[in-house]
């Protein structure tokens, strides 16, 4: 009777080892799998064969001045235009501006917005895309197509740099 408890001692003990082997494994395969994407440069286009930039489809228009970009993305939402984002913009966004850190509801309060931006906001909380605390760097983010701030500066530094290698 001794030996049949021993072997499944070792059985036990051997089956620990090889859990945890595989659990470290795992581990390690998914912090590489993390590293990897945080790291992976953002797909926004190519250069074509004239030199142009060809934008992926979430991009409607760049425009490129001396001093200046201007990208435009396109967003999923009907009743809302599409997001613009200037070199100033990018900016003020990566800089934590105080202006980005108000609520939509606050923004909306201040008296040098304009008509359309006013209403986009407000058809923005309408239909849901965002609530009225929603920080207004998120709305502006939403507004392009983007989950959020992060994710908008990530595609908008892409872009940039691409229309930089067009000819």
């Amino acid at each position: 009777m001794a030996g049949k408890r021993t072997k499944t001692r070792k059985k036990i003990k051997l089956n620990k080892k090889l859990v945890c082997t595989i659990g470290v494994l795992l581990l390690i395969i998914t912090v590489i799998f993390a590293i990897i994407m945080i790291f992976k440069p953002v797909n926004v286009g190519k250069i074509n064969k004239e030199g142009k930039a060809e934008y992926i489809e979430r991009v409607a228009n760049v425009t490129k001045y001396p001093d200046k970009k201007i990208v435009e993305f396109k967003n999923d939402y009907e009743l809302i235009d599409n997001g613009i984002i200037t070199t100033e913009i990018y900016e003020k966004l990566k800089n934590n501006d105080n202006i980005y850190n108000l609520t939509v509801t606050e923004y909306l309060r201040l008296r040098d917005i304009s008509s359309k931006e006013s209403y986009n906001i407000n058809k923005a909380i309408q239909t849901g895309v965002v609530k009225e605390d929603t920080i207004y760097a998120d709305y502006f983010a939403k507004t392009c197509g983007f989950k959020n701030k992060k994710e908008l500066l990530k595609y908008t530094k892409a872009v940039f740099e691409l229309a930089d290698k067009e000819k």
